[in-house]
């Protein structure tokens, strides 16, 4: 919605005098814009970082697990002799 009101603005550019509030308020809404944008994109990256930091740590206990496993098989074995 915010993309669209900039949008709007820079189109009719030579509606908004540049010492109006109207203006003002362009620039402002166009640096929210901006930020929303970046932290959007934080955000997604952030999103995936954590989705492949979950998958490792999936592999990892499934790891852990399969020495675990034979670890518990040798101990019997040396135990049962």
């Amino acid at each position: 919605m915010l993309a669209q009101v900039t949008d709007f603005a820079a189109r009719y550019a030579s509606s908004f005098p540049k010492k109006t509030a109207a203006a003002e308020l362009t620039a402002a809404i166009r640096s929210a814009v901006a930020k929303l944008s970046g932290y959007a994109s934080l955000q997604v990256s952030s999103e995936a970082q954590l989705q492949a930091n979950s998958a490792q740590r999936v592999r990892a206990r499934q790891a852990l697990w399969t020495k675990l496993a034979a670890y518990r098989q040798t101990a019997e074995a040396l135990n049962s002799t």
